[in-house]
């Protein structure tokens, strides 16, 4: 198999790569696809964020608003990342930040930096969904 071939054929449709996905479409063994994956890793072709989650460079539209909801379904980009959106400030944060009824974490690659912070649930609404190239996001309200 020509993985070269396959991240490429991947590229045209998401930025983002899942080895689940990538299991049941190539019908592969799990330790197969995460072998490869790393070994693109090392060359610096796809990059790791999660477990199970991978950037794909060779897709060159990457945005981190791919990842929010991929990384957390429950989630939204807030706080500061979410006034830059709306144009209230000025100053780019190096962070996206967002917010989840869920566990916080942080996800972090050479290329993104994705911080989730805990929110109550009774908090968790007043956000809309905005599209990206491939994928959708959530995003506070202004």
């Amino acid at each position: 198999m020509n993985w070269t071939d396959v991240l490429t054929g991947e590229a045209r449709q998401n930025s983002v790569l899942q080895t689940d996905a990538l299991v049941r479409k190539y019908k592969l063994a799990e330790p197969a696809v995460r072998n490869a994956l790393r070994r693109y890793e090392s060359r610096g072709l796809v990059e790791r964020i999660s477990t199970k989650i991978y950037i794909n460079h060779f897709n060159q539209h990457f945005s981190s608003r791919d990842l929010v909801n991929t990384l957390r379904p429950r989630s939204y980009i807030s706080l500061e990342s979410a006034l830059v959106e709306r144009g209230v400030i000025t100053q780019n944060p190096s962070i996206l930040t967002c917010v989840t009824p869920g566990y916080p974490q942080t996800f972090q690659g050479k290329s993104v930096r994705i911080v989730y912070r805990k929110i109550s649930p009774e908090l968790y609404w007043d956000f809309e969904e905005k599209t990206t190239r491939y994928s959708k996001f959530l995003i506070a309200e202004p």
